[in-house]
């Protein structure tokens, strides 16, 4: 995070992916980055994610 800040990354504009939510959860939290939403991905592909296998899921993000 600090090389990616370094850098002039945004911590708001850094996203954690992980293959299991939990783990992305816990990474997010500690780090203070954000998930994927909405705005980020657009309506049509958050409501796809919803039946996706998470691997189809963090490709699409």
């Amino acid at each position: 995070m600090e090389k990616l800040e370094a850098q002039g990354y945004l911590r708001d504009n850094i996203y954690i992916f992980a293959h299991y939510e939990e783990r992305e959860e816990d990474i997010n939290e500690a780090l203070g980055t954000e998930e994927a939403g909405i705005s980020e991905q657009g309506f049509l592909t958050s409501m796809k994610n919803l039946v996706n296998s998470r691997g189809d899921e963090l490709r699409n993000e």
